[in-house]
């Protein structure tokens, strides 16, 4: 485009030249040009922090979660140095307090009675944890949502959790 072309683009749009070099901040149709960061699909589920202990139908099985054993939360894809922020947006966004990392602070114990019609049972001893998926992106072309990374990260909010499977 050449320079008398561009003058008179902008006359048509009723923009002078010194208005069109101001860098605008948001999208033309005010949609936002910043990257966002969300998270979604927010569940609980549990952690093994020790392996299980396992015994056939009609005994009892114990298990002990020590004193000093500690879990750590995970972020999974391509984060880069993105971990603080993506742990910040959880945080403002479960109801509950999670944590990058969680430690027993005393020992905590339990027992259950493998039910005598079950083949084999297993008695578990962790953590119960927030699992989401995340994304940062940005509004694109006519305000679509374009995302750049996403992944998904597990925190951990409470320190016994024990519970019971089937084999």
């Amino acid at each position: 485009m050449t320079v008398g072309a561009a003058m008179l683009a902008l006359v048509a749009v009723g923009t002078t030249s010194a208005q069109a070099a101001t860098s605008v901040t948001t999208h033309p149709t005010n949609c936002g040009t910043g990257s966002v960061y969300e998270v979604s699909n927010v569940h609980s589920d549990r952690i093994g922090m020790i392996p299980p202990s396992s015994a056939p139908g009609g005994h009892t099985l114990g298990i002990t979660l020590t004193a000093g054993t500690s879990v750590t939360g995970t972020i999974t894809g391509s984060v880069s140095t993105e971990e603080g922020v993506i742990f910040a947006k959880a945080k403002a966004s479960v109801s509950v307090s999670i944590a990058v990392s969680m430690t027993a602070s005393v020992s905590y114990s339990d027992s259950w009675k493998v039910p005598s019609s079950w083949r084999e049972g297993y008695l578990h001893a962790g953590a119960d944890r927030k699992v989401m998926n995340w994304d940062v992106g940005h509004y694109g072309a006519n305000c679509k949502w374009v995302i750049s990374r996403k992944g998904v990260a597990k925190f951990p909010y409470h320190i016994p959790a024990f519970w019971h499977s089937k084999g």
